[in-house]
């Protein structure tokens, strides 16, 4: 297939692919410390830890849950006990959602690299879109999963005090709730990626019919 014979359209493709690169290898790059993080968890003791936490000042306890002092003084912070697996959990998650935004940024570099050497109505760049509108749509519900995992973590910390996590449980409360949590732009925008995508498929199948044709 020919390339797109505009210089100021082939100039835009190829810094969209070098910003793609950059972007790229920076949100790889972010999985290291956390990875070190878990690494740090796993082998650093819980015991050492919950005397850390012991050492922190009330108000801060107080700021971090948003706590008025008076709700506050009803209940006992010294109960906030630290957990390695609720932890461990929600930093994995964290590392999925990383990788999901990996690979839409990946595909889309690797949706550009095929339209800069002028292959732009292909059934692989159809294949390439439908990914990404799967990335998509994972991560519109992905967001209801950490919240509620962080939510599990909160409550693991409140040593499962279910009266004082229910003074820092504004999120998460039943299905409804869950559901609700849902970032409906990620999952409408997947929708219309997936559309696209079919405009691609059908354009591919007309390519052939045209070069068949010629």
């Amino acid at each position: 297939m020919k390339k797109i014979n505009n210089k100021r359209f082939n100039l835009l493709v190829k810094t969209l692919i070098i910003l793609a690169t950059i972007i790229l290898i920076m949100t790889s790059l972010s999985i290291l410390p956390i990875l070190i993080g878990i690494i740090g968890i796993i082998f650093i003791p819980t015991s050492f830890i919950n005397d850390q936490i012991a050492k922190v000042d009330e108000k801060f306890m107080i700021d971090s849950f948003d706590l008025t002092k008076s709700t506050a003084a009803q209940y006992n912070l010294s109960d906030i006990t630290f957990s390695k697996p609720p932890v461990i959990l929600v930093l994995f998650l964290i590392i999925i959602l990383i990788i999901l935004y990996i690979l839409i940024i990946a595909q889309v570099r690797k949706w550009l690299k095929n339209v800069s050497n002028g292959q732009i109505f292909t059934y692989k760049n159809a294949s390439t879109i439908a990914f990404i509108a799967y990335c998509f749509l994972i991560l519109g519900v992905f967001k209801s999963v950490i919240n509620l995992a962080s939510n599990f973590v909160i409550y693991s910390f409140l040593d499962y005090n279910s009266k004082l996590y229910a003074l820092v449980d504004k999120n998460i409360e039943s299905v409804g709730d869950f559901i609700y949590d849902f970032n409906f732009t990620l999952i409408f925008a997947g929708i219309i990626i997936w559309i696209i995508s079919y405009v691609f498929k059908y354009g591919a199948f007309l390519q052939d019919e045209f070069d068949y044709t010629v």
